[in-house]
């Protein structure tokens, strides 16, 4: 047995949840056989209303059995000014987390924080900019985000000499330089530079999704990929072309897109030197020198090296045109052509020449006309080898034959 202050004896403590609790502050003793409610209620009738006192917070659990535990480790006296508070206040120290997310299983100690954790469910985004309107779901992000519509950036790398508006982005910066990986995977030993890369690499192994799709319940491991995935639905197309104002959903596609307006091609083919400007079309190319054609047409003997090409054939024999335009209702079997006639309604030209600076809505178009320039003729009569610039000017001159 213990003896308190008073003089009174006081149980020994065995249990470290119930010294994680702490002894009443009124008389100083432990009640183990007490569970969280009851013993609340008993500091309450120690001393009345239990907002108009101070209660000292006893060390949490982690530091029972450390080095620490030998030491008058206490935090310091929190003036709680309801029940509530205190109840909270207890949890913390206990570890215990009674506010579950119902959707993915994690727990928290106080019901706000659940709150927060649920908008990465429902997509909510309760905090919006006032300069640009962008929203987001937590308070902290709106903070950090403002920082970007600020001219000053005060925080400069000493190496390279850019600067950043907030200071923990200059510390990540900096990991570039230094080559610094501090983030380890405890499951395959794969280094990161940020802690949130971390994170997201993590959900490789759980297979969590936290992010879902509110208009096609779709999920996904990162937060980018979700707001890439929505503009789909939005039909928002960020990234724009500063030479043809040609828009795009993904900054990828733009890249490629640019290499349009320079010519190059950096995707070579190693048996005929034809080359490229996206990797993708090599790859559809290289099938060309495979004499084997894989994917065969049910209904009748057409063949093709490419499993989307199949795809594509088959609507010619169900007479399927998914793509529909939604201004005049028209559909197309490709989403290619559907693409190009909506440049009839928005009257965007998008391929320009770079000799006399006209501009067409089909790439075809503009091939066409560059026959001006060039003086190439590639269309022969058969019968007496005339040749001819445009096909609609050999189609003319064959009415004479």
């Amino acid at each position: 047995m213990q003896v308190n202050g008073r003089g009174d004896n006081v149980l020994p403590v065995t249990d470290p949840q119930i010294r994680s609790r702490g002894p009443c502050p009124v008389c100083k003793q432990y009640y183990p056989q007490l569970k969280l409610g009851p013993f609340l209620k008993h500091r309450q009738k120690c001393k009345g209303d239990i907002s108009q006192r101070e209660v000292s917070c006893s060390p949490p659990c982690k530091y029972l059995n450390s080095p620490l535990s030998n030491k008058q480790h206490q935090l310091p006296a929190k003036a709680l000014d309801q029940t509530a508070d205190l109840k909270v206040n207890l949890l913390c120290n206990m570890r215990e987390k009674p506010h579950g997310c119902d959707l993915c299983g994690k727990h928290f100690t106080r019901r706000y924080s659940l709150n927060r954790h649920l908008r990465t469910h429902t997509g909510e985004r309760p905090f919006e900019c006032r300069q640009c309107n962008k929203r987001f779901s937590q308070n902290y992000q709106l903070t950090t985000h403002k920082a970007i519509h600020m001219d000053e950036k005060p925080y400069g790398c000493q190496l390279c000499g850019k600067h950043f508006t907030l200071k923990h982005t200059l510390k990540a910066h900096r990991l570039i330089h230094t080559g610094e990986k501090p983030f380890t995977c405890s499951k395959c030993d794969r280094r990161f530079g940020r802690k949130d890369a971390l994170v997201e690499h993590h959900r490789t192994h759980t297979g969590e999704k936290p992010y879902s799709c509110t208009q096609c319940d779709q999920r996904f491991a990162q937060k980018r990929d979700l707001n890439k995935h929505q503009r789909v639905h939005t039909g928002e197309k960020p990234y724009k072309c500063e030479q043809c104002n040609k828009c795009f959903k993904r900054s990828s596609t733009l890249k490629v897109h640019r290499l349009v307006h320079t010519n190059e091609k950096r995707f070579r083919c190693r048996q005929c030197d034809s080359r490229f400007t996206r990797k993708k079309d090599l790859t559809n190319h290289q099938l060309i020198h495979m004499s084997r054609k894989p994917y065969k047409c049910s209904q009748c003997n057409w063949s093709s090296l490419l499993k989307g090409s199949l795809q594509v054939h088959l609507r010619s024999h169900t007479r399927e045109k998914p793509y529909g335009c939604q201004l005049c209702g028209r559909r197309f079997a490709l989403k290619g052509t559907l693409e190009t006639h909506h440049r009839i309604h928005s009257g965007e030209k998008p391929f320009a020449c770079k000799q006399c600076g006209k501009c067409f809505a089909q790439r075809s178009a503009l091939a066409t006309h560059q026959r001006i320039h060039t003086g190439e003729k590639p269309y022969e009569c058969q019968w007496c080898k005339q040749v001819f610039s445009y096909y609609n000017s050999l189609k003319s001159h064959l009415y004479k034959h």
